[in-house]
């Protein structure tokens, strides 16, 4: 029986050491236009693939019903993460362009506005040590 309760203790104290050195990212999207359709956003750990679909971490995507929206990302480790959401305003599931460029509203973790073309994973990387709330202004 004190075997069992060893095991039941150390199971328990194991499992809050691993939970307090996971990370979270509460993700602040505002300056939404029209509250409809869908956020789509995107987490990214690497400069490979950023910010395409191909070099995408995770994906969340979460319904507009106003002109802000919160969304936490749980459970990550810590590191370097970036962050690139799109207002899907019409709900088909992907950032329409018009000659290439975005006809929705987009944003980059620290709000980088980008001018002839897509900022990189350097600019837009922050550091994730434990719980971190960014604000993404889209355009």
């Amino acid at each position: 029986m004190r075997k069992l309760a060893l095991l039941v203790f150390i199971t328990i104290f194991v499992s809050q050491f691993v939970a307090a050195q996971k990370g979270m990212i509460d993700v602040n999207v505002y300056n939404i236009k029209e509250p409809k359709g869908y956020l789509h956003i995107a987490l990214y750990n690497q400069q490979k693939g950023f910010p395409h679909k191909e070099g995408v971490l995770k994906t969340y995507v979460v319904a507009v019903k106003s002109n802000r929206c919160n969304y936490t990302i749980k459970n990550l480790a810590k590191g370097d993460y970036a962050v690139v959401v799109y207002h899907d305003k019409n709900s088909d599931g992907k950032c329409n362009r018009f000659l290439g460029i975005p006809s929705e509203s987009y944003g980059f973790s620290n709000n980088i506005r980008p001018k002839f073309s897509a900022p990189g994973f350097k600019e837009c990387k922050f550091n994730l040590k434990g719980k971190e709330s960014i604000f993404i202004k889209l355009k």
